[in-house]
């Protein structure tokens, strides 16, 4: 579990220096193109940035009516989804690194009912990290494993 929070860590730096590099909001037109992956993922951990910065708490689920202005214009529906997905992953991963394991287990099982093992990539991504998550939680805490792998991460 060491190199997941070395993970962590490093992508928290390089999304907090590229942040920096941006005076104000920024903004993500796309016009009508799918986005790539790539740019899934580095929009929700944006978006993360953006919304801790921005409030003290960390306590909402991202969800569909969340103000995300127009810095998401030209995204279709699913994509904002998938933003969204990431965006909750990452702050259920940021509530256990402060061992607030209560709130991520609702953000889990939030990922949980949108993601899957058989969905497009980014619902893949986010159901295989959920998994490894909760697993991380429940060891933890002292809980059987809700994956029942058995295995040690």
């Amino acid at each position: 579990m060491q190199e997941l929070a070395d993970i962590e860590s490093q992508y928290s730096e390089l999304i907090k220096q590229h942040t920096r590099a941006h005076q104000g909001p920024v903004q993500h037109v796309v016009s009508g193109l799918k986005i790539s992956t790539e740019a899934v993922i580095w929009l929700g951990g944006e978006q993360l940035i953006q919304s801790c910065s921005s409030t003290s708490s960390m306590n909402d689920i991202s969800i569909v009516s969340h103000p995300y202005g127009s810095s998401f214009s030209g995204l279709s529906d699913q994509e904002v989804k998938d933003v969204q997905l990431i965006e909750n992953l990452l702050l259920s991963a940021e509530k256990v690194t402060h061992q607030q394991f209560e709130r991520s287990i609702k953000l889990l099982d939030w990922c949980d009912v949108m993601s899957s093992s058989s969905g497009n990539p980014i619902q893949r991504l986010v159901h295989y990290f959920s998994k490894a998550l909760r697993e991380k939680v429940d060891k933890e805490t002292g809980r059987a494993s809700s994956c029942g792998s058995g295995k040690e991460m």
